[in-house]
């Protein structure tokens, strides 16, 4: 019984040596993914998002997308609609690098900004698959993560990767990450809640490079395991360093002449 016990003891000294060789490991491929992505100043790009249901048929709504990279503080996003039934309405999310969000919607019917609590960012966008929070930007920041080994996405050789949010209102229990190991970009997300039962699954392909370094992809697609719904955003005439300051995101000006 003496050896038993000290295998057992072995195993449990070198367990957590594994988990921080795993932590290591991850979070080097996130700060490579990280240092990949920054830079970019700022961005605009057009997109539809087509929400489909279970039986194909979709609907679409059309909006600007304004992006502000903020060194050592995050991003800032604005989605700008262009619908007729929704002209002008305008959601704004201020992300920092510690993971916390604030989120404002600017109605134009009545010309009144408010801030969308945190409770409700984990709610339908739109009555898409994507949430508030999800609509907001896709950094790397605000998490913990396990590396879980390569794995292939379609004919694509990846790292995989588990990270957990380090806040309480992402609406997710953690997620399981896909990065390519060449370029570092994310080709796909796993969603998953607490009891591990799979929510949905986030596609991004047809990247392409703008200005020689900055990857962007044209499609992202978010798949409901449970319904069979989807969500497509399709992305189009990106436009880089345009001059962007943090006054453009300014949740006091929302609405106002631009």
């Amino acid at each position: 019984m003496k050896w038993i016990t000290v295998v057992l003891a072995l195993l449990l000294l070198h367990q957590p040596a594994w988990a921080q060789d795993s932590e290591a490991r991850a979070r080097e491929i996130i700060d490579e993914a990280a240092r990949r992505t920054a830079g970019f100043q700022d961005f605009t790009a057009n997109l539809t998002m087509t929400i489909r249901d279970a039986d194909g048929a979709g609907r679409d709504h059309e909006m600007q997308v304004q992006v502000l990279e903020v060194p050592e503080d995050g991003q800032r996003t604005l989605l700008i609609f262009d619908r007729a039934n929704v002209r002008g309405m305008m959601i704004l999310t201020i992300a920092n690098r510690d993971g916390r969000r604030r989120q404002y919607v600017y109605l134009p019917s009545t010309r009144s900004t408010r801030e969308v609590a945190t409770s409700r960012q984990s709610e339908s966008f739109m009555g898409s698959d994507f949430t508030y929070r999800d609509m907001g930007a896709q950094d790397f920041h605000g998490y913990t993560y396990e590396y879980l080994g390569e794995e292939t996405v379609g004919q694509v050789s990846c790292h995989k990767l588990e990270r957990r949010p380090t806040d309480d209102g992402s609406g997710y229990d953690h997620q399981v990450v896909w990065l390519d190991t060449e370029a570092y970009r994310v080709l796909r997300v796993d969603y998953f809640d607490g009891a591990n039962e799979l929510l949905k699954t986030l596609e991004l392909d047809g990247y392409q490079q703008y200005a020689g370094r900055h990857w962007r992809p044209d499609r992202m697609v978010m798949t409901d395991s449970r319904s069979g719904k989807s969500t497509t955003l399709a992305w189009s005439e990106y436009s880089f360093e345009n001059g962007l300051t943090t006054a453009d995101f300014d949740p006091r000006r929302l609405g106002r002449p631009r």
